[in-house]
């Protein structure tokens, strides 16, 4: 997003990786530049244009971090989420839970308290 001061990005984050949506077309020099991420992470993380993010990456990301797909269930935030992302999860087969405060949000509410 030109010129806008604010970092836009989505992630998916499951058991075994996780995946960062983030900058224009060249994420070479994000990674390059992240070597807290490494020292974290290891080599558990990913990162793929911002563009890139949608129903059909998300899917592919958590269907091939999950063997059993019937398992598979995907919490999205009620505020947030797009009616595509939702009807393109929902399209193939993925069990949605629409959540109303997101995980993150709770635990830091619980934390400032």
């Amino acid at each position: 997003i030109e010129c806008n001061p604010v970092f836009f990005s989505y992630a998916v984050v499951t058991i075994h990786r996780a995946v960062l949506f983030a900058g224009g077309t060249d994420v070479n020099n994000i990674r390059t530049e992240s070597s807290s991420l490494d020292k974290h992470l290891g080599q558990h993380w990913e990162i793929f244009p911002y563009i890139s993010f949608g129903p059909k990456a998300v899917s592919s990301i958590c269907l091939s971090s999950n063997s059993r797909t019937s398992s598979l269930i995907i919490a999205l935030e009620r505020s947030t989420a797009t009616m595509a992302m939702s009807l393109g999860l929902e399209e193939v087969g993925i069990d949605l839970r629409l959540i109303d405060v997101s995980p993150i949000e709770y635990m830091k509410a619980i934390k400032n308290q």
